[in-house]
């Protein structure tokens, strides 16, 4: 028995953490073929002024060349 609180909190943290993996893990092993993740463009929180990552998505942009390089 663990009677400190942050100790207990602790165990029970990594407890989950692998829970959470294990179970990814078994669903992952259960498709039958790999699947890809396909990023979207990210929609703007406010109309007013423009996003922070218009730039990234700029036509032949360093920014955007950089955007797609990285999320591969």
């Amino acid at each position: 028995m663990i009677e400190d609180p942050r100790v207990a909190t602790s165990y029970a943290i990594q407890a989950i953490l692998i829970f959470d993996h294990l179970h990814f893990a078994a669903i992952m092993n259960a498709v039958k073929k790999p699947t890809q993740l396909l990023l979207q463009k990210p929609i703007p929180v406010s109309k007013a002024k423009a996003s922070w990552f218009a730039r990234y998505y700029g036509e032949n942009s360093q920014l955007a060349r950089d955007r797609l390089l990285l999320s591969h």
